[in-house]
């Protein structure tokens, strides 16, 4: 969002900084949701930034598979390597899922962190490449509608 953010990277003053609730509403009777405060999803960000450079890396070695392909006759047999390459991308993507991280664009690494205020269930959102998480939006209003977490929150 342009002109929301200060020279540090963070967002400028006047940003909003929702006040979660403990990570026990919003749970529906099929699933277990995991539901994070603000400073509980920065504290899973650096391991969660990995496995997005992880994924990252492994889109791209798929990619270079693919162009390598290319030439192949369909009889020269499976794809060599490129199960080993799925299975490493499914099992970190099992892992996000698993800790609760909503994946919303594997090319941009963009992810969310579900939580939930005293309005309802919101997202800390991350985009990968940036510093920390200076945005949330409620589920409905998708990365379009980024706001920017206040300093202090």
């Amino acid at each position: 969002m342009p002109g929301t953010a200060n020279r540090s990277g963070l967002p400028a003053a006047g940003a909003i900084c929702p006040k979660t609730r403990p990570n026990k509403a919003g749970r529906g009777p099929l699933e277990e949701e995991r539901l994070y405060s603000l400073k509980e999803a920065r504290a899973l960000l650096p391991a969660t930034v990995r496995r997005l450079e992880q994924i990252a890396k492994l889109r791209g070695q798929m990619r270079a598979w693919g162009s390598a392909a290319e030439g192949m006759a369909p009889a020269e047999g499976d794809a060599p390597g490129l199960d080993e390459l799925l299975a490493s991308m499914n099992a970190r993507l099992r892992e996000l899922s698993d800790d609760g991280i909503l994946v919303r664009d594997l090319r941009s690494g963009i992810i969310d962190f579900p939580g939930r205020d005293a309005d309802g269930p919101l997202c800390w959102c991350f985009r990968l490449g940036e510093p920390d998480i200076l945005y949330w939006h409620r589920p409905d209003e998708g990365f379009a509608g980024r706001k920017p977490v206040a300093e202090d929150c």
